[in-house]
């Protein structure tokens, strides 16, 4: 995904893009640019990386900011939590907090793995 604007001729990005990207947190596909939906199976999250960029009236860019990342955790029973890590803060977040609009906003990455199942 990209989360930056260039103009031309620009030697580096001029702000960052802060639109809400939705993205599944289970059962994403790639049935929509293959003919085949089942050929490379589903995905679920497994992690993202988002950046907060604390804008205090500048024009928001990754010049600035924090980066944060939530991972999906799995426990011993195989039953999985979402944890936030951010720096030395470490907290678990619910499913609903990974998909609010401020995550939305601010995701940069997002990491898929395969599900098995």
């Amino acid at each position: 995904m990209q989360r930056d604007f260039q103009a031309a001729g620009a030697a580096q990005p001029d702000r960052k893009i802060n639109h809400l990207l939705d993205f599944p947190l289970q059962n994403l596909t790639f049935g929509d640019l293959r003919n085949n939906k089942d050929e490379y199976g589903s995905y679920n999250l497994l992690s993202l990386i988002r950046h907060d960029d604390f804008n205090s009236g500048r024009s928001a860019d990754f010049s600035h900011g924090h980066y944060i990342s939530i991972a999906r955790v799995q426990n011993a029973d195989s039953s999985s939590k979402w944890v936030e890590f951010n720096d030395a803060s470490v907290n678990l977040v619910s499913e609903q907090q990974v998909q609010s609009d401020i995550v939305k906003r601010t995701v940069v990455a997002l990491l898929y793995e395969r599900d098995n199942s």
